[in-house]
């Protein structure tokens, strides 16, 4: 097969010529790689391309050609070998399916900037012009890449996109290090590698989906048999879930639980679109959801007493509190506090939170649990954010009094939260501009 009419890098078509490539691949430190896929008419991702990079080599795996991915697992599942790629969440889950193991240890250039102070969601573009002054092209942004033939730019653009990293990925792990951060981005790449992340729980396809407030129970026991219905069906013939029934209808049949295919038909735009096999087999999820015993229902998450109106407004404060904290320290916010974790701290949630774990738990889990429990709050002063913590006025155990240097924690002294005398006023403050 002909990759290309003018090839500039090397295209592996064969597993000869690709066992060779492996054995540079494993001596080398790290390898960036990226891959160009295509999904809007599938469920799993149609790989089109696989590119990878040292610092002195650069090449293309044509998977159209009869190619064994397994040989690279000696490289890709390598612990002497950092593979580098830049927001790779989607190349991480292709080539997971494809090993049936998680590339490890992983290092991603987008994730790695948001800790030192990038812009968030960085792109590949801006973070090349930024180390490297090199502007990318963007015109084959949107190519056919299961088109064979490949034109020369195509292939150019493929390489473009691994060809900086191995340099970005040196100048990013001496920042992360001189700043005592690499630590942290060792627990976000744990966890963006783990084989859990991958095995999705298909009990729990159901809690993604949107509209559900008002089913109660059986109701929702109904969704959930729905919901592992449509993603098998989905996956068995590789099309996308929405593509047999959309969540909208899904929640639909869940709330009126049909009896039969013309109450099935009440749910708008099934009639015509539903094939016997299909019809069928959401009938039988139905059936199975209305069979189960009530101690084998669904519980909906436990959330706190205080009104929506109550969380948005305690949202709005821990938001503000982050945007202080994440500017303060040059960490990207959406990192630093994901708003779905807010969202449930807001409700009352305090377990299972990554945001009261680790690095996250030092730089902004503690000061977001003394702002809910009321031992800190916020105020304005001219145009500047003040943040007042309220201590002990009586006699007890107080903190050291010693405050810690960046150095040593890698991130900024909350001078916020301070120890003071038991016959003061009781609080301490710090303010920063909100300009």
């Amino acid at each position: 097969m002909m990759i290309s009419d003018q090839e500039p890098v090397c295209v592996i078509q064969d597993n000869a010529t690709l066992v060779s490539a492996v054995v540079q691949l494993e001596a080398a430190p790290y390898v960036a790689f990226d891959t160009e896929f295509i999904r809007e008419k599938t469920y799993y991702p149609l790989l089109c391309l696989l590119q990878l990079a040292t610092d002195n080599q650069q090449m293309i795996i044509d998977p159209f050609a009869d190619i064994d991915f397994q040989l690279l697992k000696p490289v890709f599942c390598s612990p002497d070998v950092t593979k580098i790629v830049h927001s790779g969440a989607q190349d991480l889950e292709i080539l997971y399916r494809l090993l049936d193991a998680p590339v490890n240890p992983v290092f991603d250039t987008q994730i790695a900037a948001q800790l030192i102070g990038l812009p968030q969601q960085i792109g590949l573009a801006a973070m090349v012009k930024h180390y490297t002054g090199t502007s990318l092209s963007k015109a084959d942004s949107f190519s056919d890449w299961a088109r064979r033939p490949l034109t020369k730019t195509q292939l150019k653009y493929a390489v473009d996109d691994v060809l900086y990293l191995p340099k970005i990925y040196c100048l990013m792990n001496k920042e992360l290090k001189r700043t005592g951060r690499s630590h942290w981005l060792d627990s976000e790449m744990a966890e963006l590698s783990s084989r859990e992340r991958f095995e999705q729980c298909p009990e729990r396809l159901w809690r993604k989906l949107k509209g559900t407030a008002n089913l109660n129970r059986r109701q929702l026991a109904v969704l959930r048999e729905l919901a592992v219905w449509r993603d098998d069906s989905a996956a068995a013939r590789d099309l996308p879930r929405k593509w047999l029934v959309s969540d909208e209808q899904l929640v639909d049949i869940a709330r009126r639980m049909p009896i039969d295919a013309e109450a099935l038909y009440q749910t708008r735009g099934l009639r015509d679109r539903l094939n016997p096999s299909w019809r069928d087999g959401i009938l039988g999820a139905v059936r199975a959801g209305k069979a189960l015993g009530e101690d084998e229902l669904p519980e909906r998450e436990k959330r706190g007493a205080s009104s929506m109106f109550d969380h948005g407004c305690i949202l709005n404060l821990m938001q503000a509190l982050v945007h202080l904290r994440g500017r303060e320290n040059h960490v990207a916010t959406n990192l630093l506090a994901p708003h779905a974790e807010l969202l449930r701290l807001a409700e009352g949630q305090r377990s299972n939170l990554s945001i009261l774990q680790g690095w996250r738990g030092e730089l902004i889990g503690q000061d977001l649990l003394g702002l809910l429990d009321g031992r800190l709050y916020l105020s304005l002063d001219r145009q500047m954010l003040k943040v007042t913590s309220v201590l002990p006025t009586t006699v007890g155990v107080f903190p050291d009094t010693h405050t810690p240097s960046r150095s040593q924690t890698g991130h900024a002294p909350n001078n916020g939260v301070g120890v003071l005398d038991v016959q003061a006023a009781g609080s301490s403050e710090q303010a920063v501009s909100t300009a």
